[in-house]
């Protein structure tokens, strides 16, 4: 039942009620009155707790559907980890079935992003009565879809790449990433109408919309933080230009050196690794270890982002960079 629906109802029963009440009071009782007037109230009471009871449900509902879509977009970057990428850009072939497995894996994850928006969006529809919340919220959903199908598309397009030359793997990677970055962006899009929606309905207010998609959030301000005080170390001649084996890079392993001058800017942006990864680090007490491996992945998330060249100085081990 509608709010105003019901309101309309609960005014005309009020209304009848008071009626008799005022025919009681000029002389007119009956037992007729008497009872119509207690059924009607007892009606009233009844109506009132089952549409309470209704609200109630109606809430729960949307907030459980809507957190349930939060939790599926959040798996996404870890789905389709930067780590995973990384095979594109070293000379690694034997990882191909390792990367396939992941790719295979997308249709699926689509299948059940769309049934979680279908569920959110009839949730939406009996709990809120503003009509621009809800084309606000089809428009975003539709566009991550259709950026996840491109996604994907994409990736099926790259999956022989692993086995090509350097340069298609590189190129692949590049367009996976920039297909990637474009699904999060509009992801996040979809998180803000979420997040504007639960700040006007008070069931909604308590669900931590950053807290459940902080994996989205991952490449946001602290990745970048990290990478600018990576090139003020070159600024300031901490890390210093090398030669090996005839080229000319900043060595990976000069930058997780300064892992104690990165560490503030690590704690201070709150910057983590993809859960894939991350994982590893449960129960462990090595963060330096840890930071380190979040410089790596700041260096390769700008090479994927074609902010730098990555550079394979030894097979499967020693990694060079060269900044744009």
């Amino acid at each position: 039942m509608k709010k105003n629906t019901f309101i309309t109802i609960l005014i005309g029963m009020i209304v009848i009620i008071a009626l008799f009440t005022w025919l009681e009071s000029i002389g007119m009782k009956s037992d007729v009155i008497s009872n119509t007037v207690g059924t009607l109230a007892g009606g009233v009471l009844s109506i009132l707790f089952v549409f309470w009871q209704l609200k109630m449900e109606k809430q729960r509902r949307a907030k459980q559907d809507i957190v349930n879509l939060l939790n599926l977009i959040d798996e996404f970057p870890s789905l389709v980890s930067e780590d995973y990428l990384k095979n594109y850009l070293r000379e690694i072939t034997d990882a191909t079935n390792r990367f396939d497995a992941v790719f295979e894996m997308l249709n699926p994850y689509l299948n059940e992003l769309h049934k979680a928006i279908d569920q959110a969006e009839t949730s939406l529809i009996l709990l809120s009565d503003s009509n621009q919340n809800l084309k606000n919220f089809l428009q975003c959903s539709n566009i991550v879809q259709i950026d996840l199908r491109e996604f994907i598309q994409e990736a099926h397009e790259c999956k022989e790449a692993i086995t090509c030359s350097r340069d298609k793997r590189i190129n692949a990677a590049r367009r996976l990433e920039k297909k990637k970055s474009a699904v999060i962006r509009s992801m996040k899009k979809l998180i803000d109408v979420l997040k504007n929606i639960g700040d006007q309905e008070k069931s909604l207010q308590k669900i931590d919309f950053e807290g459940i998609t902080e994996e989205v959030y991952l490449f946001a301000e602290g990745y970048n933080q990290v990478y600018q005080k990576l090139l003020e170390l070159i600024d300031n001649d901490v890390i210093k230009l090398s030669q090996v084996n005839e080229k000319s890079c900043y060595r990976q392993g000069d930058f997780t050196k300064q892992v104690d001058v990165i560490a503030p800017i690590i704690e201070k942006y709150h910057v983590k690794l993809p859960e894939t990864v991350d994982r590893y680090y449960e129960n462990k007490e090595d963060i330096r270890n840890k930071y380190k491996n979040v410089i790596q992945q700041v260096l390769l998330y700008k090479a994927l982002d074609n902010k730098a060249d990555f550079i394979q100085l030894k097979y499967r081990s020693e990694v060079g960079y060269l900044f744009k």
